[in-house]
């Protein structure tokens, strides 16, 4: 349903944007990765399974998809940074 796919997109966009940006470093690459996130989810939503909360199901689909464009970038993310931002932001899907 749209109706639902908007609200779920105005409810978690800006907090991916944020975890996005740990691992691309940049909001515009971090952008980038949430977009393609979004795809996944939608052509993928039939294979969620409920036992995580969506939104975290979500988070990890653009967790993957920052860190691979993160990777063809060539960033090099500093494990020390990258926790710091994940973490916090992992916290608040999860809190």
């Amino acid at each position: 349903d749209e109706a639902a796919f908007r609200a779920l997109v105005r409810r978690h966009h800006m907090r991916l944007v944020r975890l996005a940006t740990a691992f691309t470093g940049a909001r515009a690459r971090a952008e980038e990765a949430v977009q393609d996130a979004w795809v996944v989810v939608v052509t993928s939503l039939g294979n969620y399974s409920g036992e995580a909360p969506l939104g975290a199901w979500i988070a990890g689909i653009v967790a993957n998809k920052a860190r691979t464009r993160a990777a063809r970038d060539g960033r090099v993310v500093s494990f020390a940074d990258m926790a710091r931002g994940v973490f916090k932001e992992m916290a608040d899907f999860l809190g």
